[in-house]
């Protein structure tokens, strides 16, 4: 018996542990021919079939194009005078796999019609053994198995949008009120208190904050897990998108007494397109960490043109640096260099997940370089709609 057959090769031994309810429609215009399948396939264990038999295609087009079948059983010699086009737009019409079975002489067409679409042939010859239930029974398993992952694909998409909701949901409604609590907190360090009751309400106004941010990075990160997020193409200048993150993190630079300076390359024109609030975002993390496990010395942001549609920012710092060892974890979501940290410093390891994330759908990348105990260097890129000068 002859074991090599078109896509599927060799087809293994078929289990009997499991059975298959089919349909097939099968276009056979010798009746011997016809007998002999239907007496292969109805008595095979591991097979409860429906045969619904044709004499011409002609006789079938409207069914084919209804469906209703698993499998279709396809007479080679009936094709001898069609186009390759003709083929296929038949295979096209028809939702079911197909089986094409041939003559020893028609071979080469059978061979064809797999190149056009069909699943498989079978030569004639071998129809007087168990060759064509063990390649229908294949199929049939192999369809069961794709209709499954797809069923499971749909579940867990339907998990994963019920969780990013939830995550949405909760987010929102906590963070309406926590603005609440910041702006009471923030309005009541501008009076006059007693030292005791200052610290107690700062520690409590930088706890509000940290809360806060880390609700923001929740939002974002359910934003990116839905998808790539919209948006929103403006023009905008670097000096005042520098200005406004340098300001998000000012506050704690001072108390640090850390000099944060900038340097925009000539290279880079005045105005720019592209989503200023994404690229703030991202800049702002950046800064924000940069500044967080620095102590001393000097955070350093540089502006420049990585290619005449794609804007180049750097962020180094003098700060405590990361382990070579650990640097494989800083883009992952709840990663750090160090679970301590997390103690030591606010944060849980989001921020750099989401920069990532967000700069890969604006079409740049991220990267960083660092050593231990002298700071590090994060640098990422993105993409512009186009440049203006003014």
């Amino acid at each position: 018996m002859n074991e090599k057959i078109g896509k599927l090769r060799a087809i293994p031994k078929v289990s009997v542990e499991k059975s298959y309810d089919c349909r097939i429609l099968l276009i056979e215009k010798s009746n011997a021919v016809t007998l002999v399948i239907r007496s292969l396939l109805h008595g095979a264990e591991q097979l409860d079939c429906d045969i619904e038999h044709r004499f011409t295609l002609e006789e079938c087009y409207g069914e084919l194009g209804r469906g209703g079948y698993e499998l279709l059983i396809l007479d080679a010699s009936l094709l001898v005078e069609e186009a390759d086009n003709s083929i296929k737009e038949l295979f096209e019409l028809s939702s079911s796999s197909i089986i094409v079975l041939a003559e020893p002489i028609l071979e080469n067409l059978a061979q064809r019609c797999l190149r056009l679409g069909a699943d498989e042939y079978v030569l004639k010859r071998d129809l007087n053994n168990d060759y064509l239930t063990r390649v229908v029974t294949y199929i049939l398993e192999r369809d069961n198995l794709k209709r499954e992952l797809v069923a499971a694909e749909k579940k867990a998409e339907a998990a994963q949008q019920a969780k990013n909701e939830f995550l949405s949901i909760i987010s929102h409604e906590i963070k309406t009120p926590m603005n609440g609590v910041i702006g009471g907190l923030d309005l009541l360090c501008e009076f006059e208190l007693p030292e005791d009751i200052r610290g107690i309400v700062e520690l409590a106004q930088r706890s509000a904050h940290s809360h806060n941010r880390l609700l923001s990075d929740l939002l974002d990160l359910v934003s990116l897990q839905g998808g790539i997020p919209t948006f929103q193409r403006g023009h905008f200048g670097v000096g005042g998108l520098l200005e406004s993150a340098i300001a998000g993190v000012s506050f704690l630079a001072e108390s640090k007494d850390l000099v944060i300076n900038k340097v925009v390359e000539e290279s880079v024109p005045e105005i720019l397109i592209g989503d200023e609030r994404r690229i703030r975002m991202v800049l702002l993390n950046l800064l924000g960490n940069a500044v967080k496990f620095t102590e001393s010395g000097e955070v350093k942001v540089t502006v420049s043109m990585k290619t005449a549609q794609e804007l180049r920012f750097s962020v180094s710092d003098t700060g405590i640096g990361i382990p070579e060892d650990k640097f494989n974890r800083i883009f992952e979501v709840f990663g750090q260099a160090d679970t301590s940290l997390n103690r030591e410093y606010d944060g849980v390891g989001l921020g750099l997940a989401i920069s990532k994330r967000m700069v890969e759908a604006m079409g740049g990348s991220i990267d960083m370089r660092s050593e231990l105990d002298v700071g590090s260097e994060f640098i990422f890129s993105v993409k512009l709609d186009s440049r203006v000068t003014l």
